[in-house]
């Protein structure tokens, strides 16, 4: 795949890549849902331009309660101002502006509530001193500096009557003093989005100076401060735009992309990349497989088309799909080359693997890790890869010293000759699978013998059985090559995995670790009732949700309910997952996620 990745990064326009970025971020750094739209149409002008043809704009509610495989769709929002001035405090001058929707939208945190034309006059408290008191009406309350994005102690604060929240939290606080954190939303569950369910608040973000300079004044004594918002939430909608370049074969591939993100490596670069890759791909002619790019809401978007393609496994229509979220931008990241999720079988996986190696020290590539197993398989974008939708996706993901949702990840932030360099790595991996060359073939078995020696040094429980997954995790994701080739033509793959097997099964030991809990889990054989990952809990009264265990889609969780599948038992899932994932779960864990299946249970999101 060398000379592909070489032919294409000659031909990518990076100014191209950069200006189309540009074009989308001015749109959406406002947070509103008029900017989405914007953005949404910005999108489709920016597919035509460049010629990739068959673009629709889909339309979708955005009235914080339809959901589309449990992800419950946002209230729309939209804001002109948002502003913290502080009154007195000691040490800081009367008439002190703090936050400032107009200075820069992420001061005022996308669904939060207006407040009295005139303004209102409030005290601000740390959260400390809150949650000594019973009241809280007329309060502002200071978050701990610590806590992460999202405000899990909401509820409680709005039952006390709290007007809202202030948060200085930011991910690169040390070394971004002036930076504000980008807060999708504060909800009181833990959806991504607010929605019907959560009460009306009012949140800011201030920087993590600013933090500093109010937790001085509020050591010393009384704080006070005029809030101000016009923000209202409002039932409206909200767009997902797709284009499709036909192959010779309706079979698609998909590559994700999410609007709405204010932030240029995050994602607005990795819609222009999406376009491009699709332009490259046209250049040069038909492509075996066609090739679909999604732009829509992250996570949730995603969700509304697979939804809108019939809510149901997919596999038969979808090759599979690659993410291009959180992408190689900066000369000073790496990137992680993450396969599929094993749920969904995907002939992929071998090509990502190849690519790492074939395109290794060349100039402008950085430093690349395949990862064939790791905790979260099925995280953000990589959802669909989940059994009950059939969509195996990949993601290259970068990683070192990274801003996140930060107001600094500007134009600025993106390093052209990278951003170049990871579009050509995307594009070419993108075109080794919807145009397959049968001269990689002939390196599968060379794949195969370096996966199964790697299996050796990884090994959790009963080494014959987590050899043995391994091999099919390998078998499934081989015979997913017939989807074009013949099965002849993988035949010495095949061979050389049953003979690796066989030698490398000598001598292993085949005990298995039980415990009381894993007896008992013995006798409870799960299976999905639903289409897609629970994650919301829409079936479930608002008063009733509860928060899961890694939010699901970060913990072994999504990977036991990829593999319920109505006949094994959830003893064998969880070693399953253990082999999977090459990492033992402790039964305190274990207790945890068979508590959340429970739960899961007796609102008809599984049969347990």
């Amino acid at each position: 795949m060398k000379s592909k990745y070489l032919d294409f990064l000659a031909s990518i326009d990076v100014s191209r890549l950069m200006g189309n970025t540009e074009r989308l971020l001015k749109h959406e750094i406002c947070q509103t849902f008029d900017g989405y739209h914007a953005s949404a149409d910005e999108a489709v002008k920016i597919l035509q331009e460049n010629g990739i043809p068959n673009i629709e704009k889909l339309t979708f509610p955005a009235d914080g309660k339809t959901a589309y495989q449990d992800k419950l769709q946002p209230l729309g929002w939209t804001a002109t101002k948002g502003k913290l001035t502080i009154l007195t405090g000691r040490g800081i001058e009367p008439g002190f502006v703090a936050a400032d929707y107009q200075a820069h939208p992420f001061h005022l945190v996308k669904g939060s509530c207006s407040t009295a034309p005139e303004g209102e006059t409030v005290r601000i408290i740390t959260l400390e001193q809150a949650l000594m008191r019973k009241d809280l009406h007329g309060y502002m309350v200071m978050r701990n500096q610590m806590h992460t994005a999202g405000c899990r102690e909401l509820p409680r604060l709005l039952d006390m009557g709290a007007r809202g929240v202030i948060t200085d939290f930011a991910m690169n606080s040390e070394t971004e003093r002036n930076g504000i954190q980008w807060n999708n939303a504060f909800t009181e569950r833990n959806n991504w989005h607010v929605t019907k369910d959560d009460r009306p608040f009012i949140a800011y973000c201030v920087t993590p100076a600013v933090g500093e300079k109010l937790r001085k004044a509020l050591a010393y004594g009384e704080l006070t401060a005029k809030i101000e918002s016009d923000a209202r939430r409002y039932e409206t909608t909200v767009d997902l735009v797709t284009a499709m370049v036909p192959g010779r074969r309706k079979e698609e591939f998909w590559i994700f992309a999410h609007l709405y993100e204010p932030l240029s490596n995050d994602n607005s670069a990795g819609v222009a990349c999406a376009i491009e890759t699709a332009r490259q791909i046209m250049l040069r002619g038909t492509p075996e497989f066609s090739l679909r790019v999604i732009f829509g809401l992250e996570h949730y978007g995603f969700a509304e088309y697979a939804a809108y393609r019939g809510d149901k496994n997919l596999s038969s229509e979808v090759l599979g799909g690659i993410d291009y979220d959180a992408m190689y931008l900066r000369n000073d990241w790496y990137i992680h080359f993450n396969v599929a999720g094993p749920a969904t079988p995907f002939y992929g996986n071998y090509l990502l693997r190849m690519l790492s190696q074939d395109i290794k020290g060349l100039e402008g590539v950085p430093n690349i890790q395949f990862n064939n197993s790791f905790p979260s398989m099925y995280d953000d974008d990589s959802f669909l890869s989940d059994s009950t939708t059939g969509i195996p996706t990949v993601w290259p993901i970068r990683r070192g010293q990274a801003l996140w949702h930060n107001s600094k990840q500007t134009m600025d932030y993106l390093h052209p000759d990278a951003f170049r360099a990871c579009c050509a790595i995307n594009t070419t991996f993108t075109n080794a699978v919807i145009s397959p060359d049968a001269a990689l073939l002939e390196r599968l078995p060379g794949q195969i013998s370096q996966s199964m020696q790697e299996e050796t040094k990884r090994m959790v429980g009963s080494q014959l059985e987590h050899l043995t997954r391994r091999r099919d995790i390998l078998a499934q994701d081989l015979e997913n090559f017939t989807r074009y080739f013949k099965p002849e033509q993988i035949q010495p793959a095949k061979a050389r995995l049953q003979k690796e097997y066989d030698e490398l099964a000598k001598g292993l030991s085949d005990e298995i670790e039980w415990t009381p809990l894993r007896r008992q889990l013995e006798k409870i054989v799960p299976r999905r009732l639903t289409v897609g990952f629970p994650f919301d809990q829409a079936k479930v009264p608002a008063s009733e949700r509860i928060i899961m265990p890694g939010s699901i889609l970060y913990c072994p969780m999504a990977a036991m309910l990829a593999n319920m599948d109505g006949k094994r038992n959830m003893a064998e899932i969880t070693r399953m997952v253990e082999h999977e994932t090459c990492a033992r779960i402790a039964d305190d864990r274990l207790e945890e996620y068979v508590h959340a299946f429970q739960h899961l249970a007796k609102y008809g999101y599984i049969e347990w």
